[in-house]
């Protein structure tokens, strides 16, 4: 006898026995029952074999069907009154979060009411839930992939489903398996609906280029999609002018040129926009908005001799609002405004000999206007002419200057002669035992004068008749210190 599996399973009850195995499994693993990875389920029995009392296998069906649901049920009601889910549960990374079913996992990894799927596909870590065959939203496939190494049947995103793009009229696919029948694999496809709906739009985006604040420039905002893993739409509109506004003026700014205040100079003003423009008139500078200040004093005159001819000038700003102007203006120099200084004092007798009657004296004044010009007089030396202080005595002659002999002021100056008082210092003598050594300057030969110096006193000796000379000393004779 053939077994025809009904086309449409019961859902509940297969959702049911997936349960049961789910919860058995993990309270194997909290009783310390080691568990293999990937252990495949228990092999069903041949509903089409014949069994040993020559009987269809089917005829027990019915009762085994219903001692499976019936210790089923009793194992899950002693399931859940006895196990207590500790920290090494499978389930303990699955604490309730906000994050909803096919949004990403929070960052503990946890989400409402679902599993935080973290392998066996290639999204990031997302909230999924246990499923049957065909119990997962549109956009999503039932399938088994390890759920903290037991593997569990969940619901995965459908690479071909609504996740790329959440709109109507997309179109979705699915495929299922049929486990020993011989038509092996079941495609189906569909149109995608609302499923996927769209979350609010958010704000407009400032105007995105900051260079000028003028119309046609482009803001964006986005929205997501509510159930779609990962799907995002953008929109964009004209910027609007009205959220850019222009600042005040600014004051004018000077005449811009510098060079001469008048008519038909540039002036400009600016003013900016918070988006980044700036902008900028101009006018043209009058007499009204540029004054000129006074006049200067009339400076000296120019020429090298103030007399009349000689040039003089004066000066006057631009003030106001441009204050960078200048201009000039001339006039002939006279003598009413150019007056001679006073007459300096007479120079002292300017003659290089000694002054007498007719040397000549000199006498200067300066012209009071600026420049070089000067005027110069002159007069002839007269007894008036007092001598001026000697100079500095020069250093000893070749001749010895004796005491009552004369000698020039340094320098040959004006002064005439004047009238020894003291004599030169001499070199150091070489004294003779027994004799006073007289000598003379070093490097000079024979007696000069009448001045001498005794060997080994500090006292000068004035002889009165010439001396004799030996080779190196001289005996005088009738000398009086």
């Amino acid at each position: 006898m053939t077994f025809d599996p009904p086309a449409h399973p019961t859902m509940p009850r297969t959702r049911s026995v997936a349960a049961v195995l789910l919860t058995l499994v993990l309270a194997a693993c909290a009783s310390g029952d080691p568990v293999v990875p990937g252990d495949a389920p228990p092999p069903r029995p041949d509903r089409d074999a014949v069994g040993p009392e020559g009987t269809s296998a089917d005829a027990g069906a019915t009762d085994e069907t219903a001692d499976v649901d019936s210790r089923t049920e009793t194992d899950a009601s002693a399931a859940t009154e006895t196990h207590d889910p500790s920290p090494s549960d499978a389930t303990s990374r699955l604490d309730p979060d906000p994050a909803a079913f096919g949004q990403p996992c929070a960052d503990d990894g946890d989400c409402a009411d679902d599993l935080c799927l973290h392998e066996g596909h290639d999204e990031d870590p997302f909230c999924s839930r246990p499923c049957d065959e065909n119990d997962c939203p549109a956009g999503f496939t039932c399938e088994t992939v390890p759920v903290d190494e037991i593997d569990t049947p969940v619901c995965l995103p459908d690479p071909d489903g609504c996740t790329g793009e959440c709109s109507p009229g997309d179109i979705e696919q699915r495929a299922r398996s049929c486990g020993s029948c011989a038509e092996g694999t079941e495609e189906a496809s569909r149109t995608c609906g609302l499923d996927c709906t769209w979350g609010d739009w958010s704000r407009w985006s400032d105007c995105i280029t900051d260079a000028v604040c003028v119309p046609f420039q482009v803001e964006t905002e986005t929205e997501n999609c509510s159930g779609c893993a990962g799907a995002v739409q953008e929109r964009s509109r004209e910027c609007d002018r009205s959220t850019c506004h222009w600042g005040e003026w600014s004051t004018w700014t000077d005449c811009s040129t510098g060079t001469a205040c008048s008519p038909g100079q540039i002036d400009t003003d600016t003013r900016d926009c918070p988006c980044g423009e700036s902008d900028q008139r101009q006018r043209t500078c009058t007499l009204d908005g540029c004054g000129w200040g006074p006049w200067t004093d009339w400076r000296g005159c120019t020429g090298s001799i103030c007399s009349p001819g000689a040039i003089q000038t004066d000066e006057e700003s631009c003030g106001g609002a441009c204050g960078s102007g200048a201009r000039t203006r001339t006039r002939t120099c006279t003598l009413d405004g150019c007056g001679w200084d006073d007459w300096s004092r007479w120079s002292d007798c300017s003659g290089t000999d000694i002054c007498s009657p007719g040397e000549v004296d000199t006498d200067t004044r300066n012209c009071s206007c600026s420049g070089a010009g000067f005027e110069q007089r002159s007069r002839t030396c007269t007894d008036a002419c007092d001598w001026g202080p000697y100079g500095n005595w020069s250093g000893c002659p070749d001749e010895v200057c004796s005491p009552g002999d004369t000698a020039p002021c340094a320098n040959n100056d004006p002064c005439g002669h004047r009238v020894c008082t003291s004599a030169c210092a001499w070199g150091d003598c070489e004294p003779a035992p027994g004799n006073e050594c007289l000598r003379i300057r070093p490097g000079t030969e024979g007696p000069l004068g009448n001045n001498w110096r005794c060997c080994g006193t500090s006292q000068w000796q004035f002889c009165l008749s010439t001396c004799e000379w030996s080779s190196n000393c001289a005996v005088c004779e009738n000398c009086s210190c």
